[in-house]
């Protein structure tokens, strides 16, 4: 057997120790050539590993969910940033069939003519008197979203007086008419600019001064921008679902005629006739409880890392959440909650959890309201200005993780408050969701890892050894407690290609002294002293058979150490490696 032979030899046997952590480590340049040969035992010291990052322990790859945070450095689980189809919200609009009001007419007393009196104009008074009345009754039509009406907004409404003076006889007459001053009063429900209330009185008015009424008439028009039902009478407004209106308008003033005009005895009427345009109504204040549907939202989880995907792994993340961004235009709050299903095809069923009730925030003055929502574990984390969500069975649905994560949420406005919508205008609510949390775990994680270290019997079937022990320190400043258990595997494969586990009746691979690993930081890592022993039972079975063993790495969370993320500076080294093999090897050194 040549150096060269037995140095190859040397770190084939060592690969066990190294390969978990990282196969493509390269232990020339650690291996010091000084050895001792003979006695009751063959010792050759190799040295250390550099020191292996969790990333490298745990293959995490580049198109995988697991990813760095720059900043921090901890690893996340990162998935979605998936936007769904809004729900878009309309309140149909509302037309109001405005009915007539009728025609009001005044008779002035007889306007005698008796000539050089020197007098140019006569006054006459206009008692107050109703000039039209209405009724409205709207039920057909009304939107069932709205549940209570404080005030309506109306689309260009005006009502309109027409006003003509003519004789008696409803001829027009051939001299000057002036309105010294009209008053129009109307019901102090109507919001209007162009109506000034009246101290002490229920009436808001409209005047005018100085007004000649020519042949054709005069029109008046008074804009009304709205409706307040709260300043209706009771059993008016809004009353069982339907809109009443009801009500009168009234008209007094001082009317004056040219009497230089006049060649006999005059007979003076004057009429004024109430109308209303087209009553559409743009947008309602009140209680409004439109339907709102949101779709189910669902997002899959690919390129699970293979420590995280096994059936026999248990993750107990410290505190998962899922961020949910919602979008509101509408200007009403919306009471929210649901459900959360993960579904595995490896699983028989699929896992459900509740999502407790939860508030999207209205729009404000027209501007749409953004509500950063985080469900977590433990209640936290949520952005600055979000809302948490504890979702305690959170963590429950992750203890593996699943293909795909649906979320289903079920919305109720808050019907509770008094909003302004405006009628025919699309609003919508968006929602965009992701997951993106520190791998950080609770107490009962259990992760499990296999690594395969073959590739030996080539090396070792001329050699005649029956115990194999290799030693080292272990270092670990990671948050996980590791246990380590090792089989030792044959060069022959099964039917499928895999390798044939050596029973223990044959070969046994242990741990003499220690072979769990405490969890550790990085500022004070734990160290640990192991020893692995390969020992053949059966004769010929090293030489024979042996081609690697199986390391199986068996991760938990120290009950002391819970809560802390994984790191790029958390890590795990192996120092003072040696390979000891008692009673020595014997060699062809020439």
């Amino acid at each position: 057997m040549t150096i060269f032979t037995k140095l190859t030899l040397m770190t084939i046997i060592l690969c066990p120790m190294i390969s978990c952590v990282d196969n493509t480590y390269d232990l020339s340049k650690d291996i010091d050539l000084t050895i001792s040969v003979g006695g009751d035992e063959l010792t050759i010291p190799i040295g250390g590993t550099e020191q292996i990052s969790l990333a490298k322990m745990l293959d995490f790859g580049d198109d995988e969910i697991i990813s760095l945070n720059e900043e921090t450095g901890d690893y996340h689980l990162k998935i979605g940033g998936t936007a769904i189809d809004p729900t878009d919200v309309t309140i149909d609009p509302i037309s109001i069939n405005t009915p007539k009001m009728g025609k009001y007419e005044y008779r002035f007393p007889t306007i005698p003519f008796i000539p050089g009196t020197g007098l140019d104009e006569i006054s006459l008074p206009l008692p107050s008197a109703e000039i039209g009345s209405y009724n409205i009754n709207k039920k057909d039509g009304i939107p069932e979203e709205i549940k209570s009406i404080d005030n309506i907004i109306l689309a260009d409404f005006s009502i309109n007086v027409k006003i003509k003076v003519s004789d008696f006889a409803g001829e027009a007459i051939n001299f000057d008419c002036k309105l010294l001053q009209l008053h129009l009063d109307f019901p102090s429900y109507f919001i209007s600019n162009n109506l000034k209330p009246v101290e002490g009185e229920e009436f808001k008015r409209y005047s005018l001064t100085n007004v000649t009424i020519g042949k054709d008439g005069y029109d008046v028009k008074v804009n009304i921008e709205g409706v307040d039902f709260s300043l209706m009478p009771e059993g008016e407004g809004f009353n069982n679902g339907a809109i009443i209106i009801n009500g009168g308008l009234k008209a007094s003033g001082e009317f004056s005629v040219n009497t230089s005009d006049l060649f006999a005895q005059a007979e003076i009427a004057i009429s004024l006739e109430p109308s209303f345009t087209a009553m559409n109504i743009k947008s309602v204040t009140g209680k409004i409880s439109p339907v709102i549907e949101i779709p189910e939202q669902e997002f899959a989880i690919d390129s699970i890392p293979e420590f995280l995907d096994s059936e026999d792994v248990s993750l107990d993340i410290y505190n998962p959440s899922i961020n949910l961004k919602v979008t509101n235009s509408i200007p009403i709050a919306v009471k929210s909650y649901g459900t959360m299903t993960a579904i595995k095809s490896s699983w028989a069923e699929s896992k459900t959890i509740e999502i407790p009730e939860f508030v999207i925030e209205a729009a404000i003055d027209g501007k749409q309201k953004i509500t950063d929502i985080l469900f977590s574990r433990l209640g936290d984390g949520a952005s600055i200005g979000g809302v948490n969500v504890t979702v305690p069975g959170l963590a429950d649905l992750l203890k593996q993780i699943p293909d795909t994560i649906s979320m289903k949420i079920n919305s109720v406005v808050k019907d509770d408050v008094s909003c302004k919508i405006n009628l025919n205008e699309k609003y919508a609510i968006s929602m965009e969701n992701k997951v993106d949390f520190p791998l950080a775990f609770g107490e009962n994680l259990k992760i499990i890892y296999n690594d395969t270290i073959d590739g030996w019997h080539n090396d070792i079937e001329d050699f005649d050894m029956k115990v194999i022990n290799i030693t080292a320190d272990v270092y670990n400043s990671t948050p996980l407690s590791i246990e380590l258990v090792a089989k030792a595997i044959s060069f022959e494969k099964d039917a499928d290609g895999n390798a044939i586990v050596i029973p223990d009746s044959e070969i046994s691979v242990e741990f003499e002294n220690n072979k769990v690993i405490d969890a550790g930081t990085v500022d004070n890592p734990t160290k640990i002293p192991i020893k692995i022993v390969l020992k053949e039972h059966k004769a010929g079975a090293i030489s024979n058979k042996l081609d690697g063993i199986v390391l199986v790495i068996n991760g938990g969370t120290s009950k002391s150490i819970v809560g802390v993320a994984l790191n790029k500076e958390q890590y795990i080294q192996l120092k003072d490696l040696s390979i000891k093999i008692p009673g020595g090897i014997t060699a062809d050194l020439n």
